[in-house]
């Protein structure tokens, strides 16, 4: 998975930006991403934009 695929994934899923995420995952239920989990996150903040919160509990 690519953080491109992941946000393609996300905005499916009806993430919206200047919405509100909480995650709670491990990088392990994703499986393998190319770039690892820096490229999650920056996944995680482009699909909710500038304006968006991004909470991530571990």
């Amino acid at each position: 998975m690519t953080a491109a695929q992941l946000v393609s994934d996300l905005l499916a899923l009806g993430v919206r930006p200047g919405g509100v995420l909480l995650v709670h995952s491990s990088l392990r239920s994703l499986g393998p991403v190319d770039g690892g989990a820096e490229a999650v996150v920056k996944g995680l903040l482009e699909a909710l934009g500038a304006r968006g919160t991004l909470l991530c509990l571990r």
